[in-house]
């Protein structure tokens, strides 16, 4: 009865390492699926990142340049008015200066 009561501690020992084992592997196995998870998710919110970037980056270069393109516009019409009002200024400055030569 004694050896009935040894060999079955003893194979309640062997069947708890066993479970133990199998235990580790299924908890190591789950832990390396959650890393390699975790690592695609990073990934995935890095490239998620960076295009949002791209466009972002790209949203703001058409919009500088719409906005120098109006301020070009806006410089040529100033360019043209100021030209306007110093033609017949040029004229009469260089006909006071020829009239002083004279």
């Amino acid at each position: 009865m004694i050896e009935d009561s040894i060999k079955a501690v003893k194979e309640a020992e062997s069947k708890a390492d066993s479970m133990l084992t199998d235990a580790k592997k299924k908890a190591e196995t789950i832990i390396m699926q959650a890393k390699a998870d975790a690592e695609q998710r990073v990934k995935k919110a890095e490239e998620d990142g960076k295009a949002a970037s791209a466009e972002e980056m790209d949203r703001a270069r058409i919009a500088g340049e719409a906005v120098l393109d109006e301020a070009k516009r806006a410089a040529a019409i100033e360019v043209e008015a100021l030209k306007t009002v110093t033609a017949g200024k040029v004229s009469d400055a260089i006909a006071a200066v020829i009239d002083e030569l004279i």
